[in-house]
């Protein structure tokens, strides 16, 4: 049994104790890669090791008990620019004894006020980018702390920022929370009426990370995934959460865009493309020289159905194994189904 599949087993494994109990075993190894990304000190971050987002986490967990005064249990906001931060903040707030509310930046405001009326948030993560193009006032929102996450001036002088001083000091206890304590809230898409809330627990958070377990001592040194969903989206989060456990890197992009994919895919030779069935079917489309898509071995779907017609075109793209460089192997094709309710995912077939 591997180190891995033994901490998973143990019963009083959380989301707020998980990045300590993966350290030991995955301190120095590659997590991220980023096109446009910075650190928290403002400069370049193109690609992050385990141990540099332990780090990062756990400033951001200081700083939200130490200058946001996060209280336990308390429910924080995330609605910012969806990009890697999004999942970072996440995991601070749980850490520091929160429960993360993630919002989708492209949610309306009248969206927003509803859900932050609803959950009684106080704490709000936003940045300068989203905060001009969607808040527009400090006044339209019923919050009393407001977090900026960016490197950019203060678009308000009351907004807190991480400065250098937080960044010296990184030790952080997490909170000790059961298991089954809310630690998010995530919403529906409202495709059915307006967005509705599922309050998630470490254990169903983390329900499906027994399968990133059996797959973690398979994964090649070049396992590479590419990851376009939105931060607040269940599968989003799930996902990263198995990746982290299952020891795969992956490239973030902001948004779908079909040509960006396709350079992005070649570019860094990934192995493993993580979407919905929308961008599948974009995808192929586009119609790609099959050479640009010949490292991929798994196509990952979740969400909805993608129509038989175009899984067969795709499934053209890429191999599971290859033999001097021929195909021997076709793609892995997963389709991934689950619901807000269940935390992530509940069948995958």
């Amino acid at each position: 049994m591997s180190k891995i599949t033994r901490l998973l087993r143990r019963k009083d494994i959380t989301v707020a104790s998980l990045l300590d109990e993966l350290l030991p075993l995955r301190c120095n190894r590659l997590v991220s890669y980023h096109d446009e990304l910075t650190a928290l000190d403002g400069s370049p971050q193109q690609v992050q090791r385990f141990c540099d987002l332990h780090r990062e986490i756990d400033i951001m967990g200081r700083f939200l008990v130490e200058e946001a005064g996060l209280r336990r249990g308390e429910r924080v906001a995330i609605f910012k620019t969806n990009d890697p931060r999004c999942f970072r903040w996440l995991m601070a707030v749980i850490r520091a004894g929160g429960v993360a509310v993630p919002l989708n930046p492209l949610l309306t405001l009248s969206e927003v006020q509803s859900i932050i009326d609803h959950c009684g948030v106080r704490i709000l993560i936003t940045d300068s980018r989203t905060f001009t193009s969607s808040i527009r006032s400090v006044r339209n929102l019923p919050v009393t702390v407001w977090i900026q996450s960016d490197n950019q001036p203060p678009v308000h002088p009351d907004f807190l920022q991480i400065s250098e001083n937080h960044l010296k000091n990184h030790s952080f206890t997490p909170v000790t929370i059961d298991p089954d304590e809310t630690i998010a809230i995530f919403h529906t898409s409202g495709t059915s009426g307006a967005p509705k809330g599922a309050m998630l627990s470490s254990r169903a958070l983390l329900g499906g990370a027994s399968t990133a377990a059996l797959i973690a001592p398979f994964i090649r040194k070049k396992e590479l995934a590419l990851f376009t969903l939105p931060w607040a989206h269940i599968m989003a989060v799930s996902t990263a959460l198995y990746g982290l456990i299952a020891g795969i890197p992956a490239l973030f992009l902001e948004r779908f865009e079909t040509e960006r994919v396709i350079d992005a895919i070649e570019k860094y030779r990934i192995t493993s493309f993580i979407g919905v069935p929308a961008m599948f079917i974009k995808l192929v489309n586009a119609s790609p020289p099959p050479e640009k898509l010949a490292s991929v071995r798994m196509w990952i779907s979740a969400s909805d159905h993608l129509p038989i017609p175009y899984r067969r075109r795709l499934l053209r793209y890429g191999a599971l194994y290859r033999l001097f460089g021929r195909r021997v192997v076709p793609p892995l094709f997963i389709n991934i189904y689950g619901m807000v309710e269940l935390g992530g995912s509940a069948m995958i077939g």
